[in-house]
Formats: C-alpha cells, structure tokens, sequence
C-alpha cells in the first residue's frame, strides 16, 4: 500500500514540476517579446526617445533571463542541499542586482541625454550634461563589479562550518543518485535498490545491487580469477561480469588479502587494515568502469584493482573466507564529477592504484 502511494505521489510530483516548467517557459517568452516591443522604437535614429527605449528593454530581457535566480530551491531537497542553493542563490542574486542596477543608471543616462537635448534653457546645459555622465560611470562600473558576488560564492561558502558543508554535500550526491535518468535504458538487475544511508562509508552510501554479509573468518587460502565472458540468455543480468584475464586473481592466504593484475604484479593487505572488500561500477563518456576496492574501516580505498572481469559470486568466496563483507554498488551514468571518488576516496596509506595497462 505504502509503494502504490509513493508511486502516485512521485507522478503528481512529476507533473507539478512540468506544469511549473511549462509556467516559467511561458513567462520568459512573454518578457522577451515585450522587451523587443519596448525595443523597436529605439531602432529609428530619428526618434529622440531612442536611447530610452533601448535602455528601457535590456532590464525587461535581463529579467526574463535571470528569473530563476529568485526561486526557491525545491522542497523536496534535503535541508543542507537547499541551504547551500540559498548561499548560492545569494550571491547569484546580488550580482544580478548589480546588473539592474546598471540598466536602470543607463536608462537615466538616456534621459537626461533627452532633456539635455531637448530643452531650451542653455543654462542648464552643463548640469544635465553632468546628470548623464555620471549616471554612464556608474552604469560602467556597476557592470565591471557585477560579477565579483558570483565569485565570492565558493570562498564564502569555504567558511561554514564543516557539519554544514559536508550536509549540504551529501543532499547533492543523494540528489545524484535518485535521478531517473542516471539509470536510463539499463537493466533491471543494474537499477540498485532506493535509498541512500548518509551516516555509512566515508560519504554516505547508496544501496547495494549485491551483498554478502561477513561470516567467521578461516585460514583456508582461497584463489579466484576472472571469469568467461557470458554470451547466453540472460547474460546481461549480471553487470559485474566482464571479460577474462587469465593472470589476474584475487587471494587470500589467511592473513592478507592480495590483488594480482593480469601483468602478474601482485599487492597484499593485510586483513587486520581491510572492513569491507567492494566493487563499484559507474558509466562515464558511455563506457562502464568497474573497480574493486578494500575499504578501511573510515570508507576510504586501501587497494584498487580496475576492472579485470571476476564473477561477484567468487569474490565474495573470498570475502567469506576473509570475514569480511562483500557489496556491489551501481552508480549509473555520471554527467560530471565522478561520484565514485566521493564515495570510495583513497586512503593516505594507501598503496599505489594498480594500472589497468
């Protein structure tokens, strides 16, 4: 009952954001052709208000452009993720006022440019002249200041406390992780399960597509190498089966856990350093990277091998052996910053990534 209800109010959610974006659309086309209405009759050179329409258009289209500045984030964003699109938003909304103020300095420029040019009394000449210069530098300088807000956003941020920032960063990689298309045309084993535990791993972890929990640990040396590739029906399933590399292995002897690449170059950890051997897959510039790892008991990578093609089931013979657990981790497709380097960073001890080549 509970999963029906989520679905309906997944779909309403859906449809609300479409019908806002639909709303925000239509909004901004009108501004853009009012702003060009304002705008035609400062195209006739013979018209003395030409200046004026002109600079009467620019707030209208800078308004149409930047509306979404003054948006609230969403509401369904987690607290530390919508306090850090308000710090942003700040700062994005100061310059943007900057910018308007620069607008309206030059529409003022062009009016008293008009009155200047169209009044009769010389006297005052000189004063209108003066209006209009110093309204010009003010608009000059507005827009070369413009930007300096925006850049403030990163430093300023910098200053928040550390709980603050690292909440704020776990809302954005949880917000990652539960897009839709993150997942698109992938099969369904692929897809993990929902939800994201922020107080696991060094950064907070999504759910497993493959677990398997630790049992008690025994001295039999257990060896496990890549598997065959998989060509029959259904071979898809497993996304965590690659092609083979006959010298590459994974072992563990009883007391250390050793990756071999298939150069045949061997690193060891010792068990005691290892709490959780993991296999983590991420799609980037449309390929699939998988990377096994050995976690620390912080989260962090003592050992990484890149993909050499084991079957999960043989790693986690090993992990068995090892009384640690064993877990698989989908992270879809990433369109930016890789969130494997967030979730699963290298340790300061650790020892040298292995190579693929």
């Amino acid at each position: 009952m509970s999963s029906t209800f989520s679905r309906i109010a997944a779909g309403l959610g859906r449809r609300r954001r479409r019908a806002a974006r639909l709303i925000r659309w239509l909004g901004t086309t009108a501004l853009i052709i009012i702003g060009i209405i304002v705008f035609i009759p400062g195209t006739d050179d013979s018209n003395p208000t030409d200046n004026i329409s002109f600079a009467a258009a620019l707030p209208i289209w800078l308004f149409a452009l930047t509306w979404p500045v003054w948006r609230a984030p969403e509401r369904e964003a987690p607290d530390g993720r919508r306090w850090r699109l308000r710090h942003r938003r700040i700062c994005w909304r100061a310059s943007v006022l900057m910018l308007f103020g620069a607008c309206f300095c030059l529409l003022s420029c062009g009016y008293w440019e008009y009155r200047r040019d169209q009044g009769s009394d010389y006297g005052q000449y000189d004063h209108l002249n003066h209006l209009a210069a110093m309204s010009g530098t003010t608009a000059l300088w507005l827009l070369l200041l413009c930007p300096l807000p925006a850049l403030l956003d990163f430093p300023l941020w910098r200053l928040w406390p550390a709980p603050v920032r690292r909440a704020a960063l776990l809302g954005r990689i949880a917000e990652k992780l539960s897009e839709p298309k993150r997942y698109l045309l992938m099969a369904p084993a692929m897809i993990p399960p929902p939800g994201f535990d922020p107080d696991q791993g060094w950064l907070g972890r999504p759910s497993p597509v493959f677990e398997s929990l630790p049992g008690p640990r025994h001295g039999d040396p257990v060896t496990v190498g890549p598997g065959a590739p998989r060509t029959g029906p259904g071979w898809w399933d497993d996304p965590f089966v690659k092609g083979p590399y006959p010298h590459a292995s994974v072992s563990w002897d009883g007391e250390t856990i050793t990756f071999t690449d298939f150069h045949r170059r061997g690193t060891g950890i010792p068990v005691a350093r290892v709490a959780e051997l993991v296999d983590v897959r991420e799609t980037a510039a449309r390929s699939a990277h998988s990377v096994l790892m050995l976690l620390d008991a912080t989260g962090r990578a003592v050992l990484s091998l890149p993909d050499q093609g084991f079957h999960r089931d043989e790693l986690a013979e090993v992990a068995v052996a090892a009384g640690i657990p064993f877990r698989c981790y989908e992270l879809g497709r990433s369109d930016g910053r890789s969130l494997r380097d967030l979730l699963f960073p290298l340790s300061p001890d650790a020892a040298p990534p292995q190579r693929p080549y």
